[in-house]
């Protein structure tokens, strides 16, 4: 389980009106990046050129610091 996270919204085209949906369907998904559009974040699903990161804190198991 995460100790600690956060989430971080960032543009993904210089377009405001650009759709992320577009770029990641043809250029992440080809590259083997898995991820989600912006929009499904949004509660009208509208179309966005925002996408989500989540970025989380992982408790190590069994691990020693020396």
């Amino acid at each position: 389980r995460p100790e600690a996270g956060m989430f971080f919204w960032y543009s993904l085209t210089s377009d405001e009106d650009g759709d992320s949906k577009e770029l990641i369907e043809k250029k992440a998904y080809e590259g083997g990046v898995l991820a989600l559009p912006g929009a499904v974040f949004l509660p009208n699903g509208r179309k966005t050129a925002l996408q989500r990161l989540r970025v989380v804190i992982l408790k190590e198991r069994g691990r020693v610091n020396s």
